[in-house]
């Protein structure tokens, strides 16, 4: 009997046998052809037919949907300018009698020197996405990292359910996407080593330990929590409130769309048992027959409109809107990180001028009883020795103020560079979303309307009928 466990789903290593079966391979002209279930990058010239034609391997969960293939290609335009292409495709489930997982398959193509090869493809977990944007966080905490789809499923989809798949492949895709974009994240080794090794090499770079430099990030973020600093940027106070506010805001409009979500799913199966009431009625009454058919004709076009509405919903309206919600939580994360690195500065400066003041006190006030003294050691030794020792560690702390105050102000001026972009990026995807959202209300009132209005003319020939007196009033029930 299989078994699997929630933790099992999304951890742990490969096998042998997996990771043979599953290992990174180079794209050679000689290498099989595939056929791209999603599409992804049709149309872009530059792209070889081996990275356009990409097929679901043998045990692959979801099935081609053209509702994808907007949200996962890229632009011909982009692809002119880019050196690093990398496409997230096929998931397909593993099944093991102890371990159930999904992997998806990774398609990379580059024209840069520092990778060996031009074309790669390769399988990862979602743990080792993880993995990746964990190491990019240590490796540049002055940036905004993007998001990762959330780990566990919303209630209504199940851990292997396609279209809960197909969500975190989009999302997936967008993440790396973004990454590979980046003038900085998309230069990172860890990135390359993500995109190139093979399964057995990957899990050993995930087994090396957290360097030191990455035990003490970790250490001054945990005091960012606890520790109130002294002077924060103006300009980074009121973008943490702005964020604060924004994530409000989206978090008002997801709950609300997901009630107008509930309420339409309701609106439309009330249609449904609408729909029929009319059309039994045109069958028992020949005067209001025409009329009656028409109406329910315009219920139902009006149910197939709004079905098209919900449908869409999720894909147009709701990924795209909590992508935004989790990406203004990144934003917070990089302030965090950078309010850590200030948090560092200012530590190491009052432990600097702490120093100073013991150095100052031991020059100016009086020498009082010190151990050295047991050893034959004169007051001014014992001075002298003090102050040596203390002049070594001011000197220490002068360098790491120095180096901590650099590191403090690259960060506010790295961040405040990503801050804008994220800016542009936030209003350009907002637009797209609003505007997407507009027309898709425009056609479904232009069906509804235009159906109604066909309703209109049988209507008022139950008037003109019954007005002219050429027919004679059929008894009523």
């Amino acid at each position: 009997m299989e078994k699997s466990s929630e933790n099992d789903t999304e951890s742990g290593e490969f096998s042998q046998q997996e990771a043979d079966r599953l290992s990174s391979s180079t794209l050679g002209n000689d290498s099989k052809l595939f056929i791209d279930p999603l599409n992804l990058n049709s149309g872009n010239e530059i792209i070889s037919s081996e990275f356009q034609d990409v097929s679901p391997s043998e045990g692959s969960v979801i099935t081609p949907d053209s509702s994808l293939m907007g949200s996962l290609s890229l632009g011909d335009d982009e692809f002119g300018l880019r050196d690093l292409i990398v496409r997230v495709d096929n998931p397909e489930k593993h099944s093991s009698t102890l371990d159930s997982y999904v992997t998806f398959r990774i398609i990379t193509k580059t024209t840069r020197s520092d990778f060996d090869d031009c074309e790669y493809s390769v399988r990862r977990r979602y743990n080792d996405f993880i993995w990746l944007r964990e190491k990019l966080e240590e490796e540049y905490p002055s940036c905004i990292i993007p998001p990762l789809p959330e780990k566990h499923s919303m209630q209504r989809f199940q851990r292997f359910n396609s279209e809960f798949l197909k969500t975190r492949m989009v999302g997936l895709n967008k993440f790396l996407n973004r990454v590979a974009d980046h003038s900085l994240l998309s230069h990172s080794e860890n990135l390359k080593v993500f995109l190139t090794f093979k399964v057995w090499e990957f899990a050993a770079q995930k087994k090396q330990n957290v360097g030191l430099m990455g035990r003490v990030s970790g250490t001054f973020h945990s005091l960012a929590t606890t520790y109130l600093m002294k002077n924060r940027c103006e300009e980074f106070e009121s973008l943490n409130e702005y964020t604060q506010k924004l994530s409000e805001k989206l978090g008002n409009l997801e709950r609300i769309g997901q009630r107008i979500q509930k309420e339409q799913l309701e609106y439309n199966s009330e249609l449904h048992e609408f729909h029929p009431i009319f059309t039994l009625w045109s069958n028992s009454e020949h005067q209001l027959s025409g009329a009656l058919d028409t109406i329910a004709t315009a219920i139902e076009e009006s149910a197939k409109a709004q079905k098209v509405v919900t449908d869409a919903y999720d894909l147009e309206f709701a990924q795209p809107l909590h992508e935004n919600i989790l990406y203004t939580e990144a934003v917070k994360e990089a302030l965090k990180r950078r309010d850590a690195l200030q948090i560092e500065y200012e530590l190491t400066l009052e432990d600097l001028q702490k120093r100073r003041q013991e150095r100052e006190q031991l020059l100016t006030g009086p020498q009082g009883y010190s151990i050295g003294a047991l050893w034959g050691k004169t007051s001014e030794e014992i001075k002298a020795e003090k102050e040596q020792k203390l002049n070594r560690v001011i000197e220490e702390l002068v360098r790491q103020v120095d180096e901590n105050n650099h590191r403090h102000q690259k960060a506010n001026n790295e961040l405040q560079r990503e801050i804008e972009s994220w800016q542009d990026a936030k209003r350009q995807e907002l637009k797209q979303l609003f505007v997407g959202m507009a027309n898709r209300q425009v056609q479904y009132y232009e069906k509804c309307l235009g159906a109604w209005e066909a309703t209109i003319p049988s209507i008022k020939n139950i008037t003109t009928s019954h007005s002219s007196g050429n027919e004679s009033p059929e008894n009523p029930l």
